[in-house]
């Protein structure tokens, strides 16, 4: 009884390698927006972390 195993036959060369991941970069952000309170960016749905810090620091 003879079991086949899932390998390359081959190694993959790295120029190949690099192709293959040249269309994987990284992508801008569309969904942050400037806070209104300091202007720094933030999440939509979030609070900015600057002025969280700063509200944590006064309530303290």
């Amino acid at each position: 009884e003879m079991i086949l195993r899932a390998v390359p036959k081959q190694r993959t060369s790295h120029s190949k390698k690099r192709k293959r991941m040249a269309t994987k970069g990284l992508k801008n952000r569309k969904d942050l927006v400037p806070c209104r309170g300091c202007g720094r960016p933030k999440a939509v749905a979030q609070i900015c972390l600057n002025c969280y810090h700063d509200i944590k620091r006064t309530l303290k």
